[in-house]
């Protein structure tokens, strides 16, 4: 588990080639347009980083400090938290 004030990630290591990827995103971030957005500007990250993750499980959990941050400081903030999340 990694986490900083935007997200928490917890990892292991994958039965099947390839990433799986989950994303929570709780009724305390907001109602559904603003969950729903969060969730697709993180899967877009993740997609842009799925080259370093293969062959992983990983769980994504937004915390309610990330909703006032823009996109490129959540990019960076994911970017940091899957490369120190890969070398445990």
């Amino acid at each position: 588990m990694v986490k900083n004030s935007g997200f928490v990630i917890y990892t292991a290591p994958g039965r099947y080639e390839g990433l799986r990827i989950g994303i929570c995103a709780g009724k305390s971030l907001g109602n559904a347009v603003k969950r729903n957005r969060l969730k697709r500007q993180i899967r877009e990250i993740i997609r842009q980083l799925k080259k370093e993750c293969v062959n992983r499980d990983m769980v994504i959990i937004a915390r309610k400090g990330i909703l006032d941050k823009d996109f490129s400081y959540m990019k960076q903030s994911l970017e940091v938290l899957v490369s120190r999340a890969l070398a445990q």
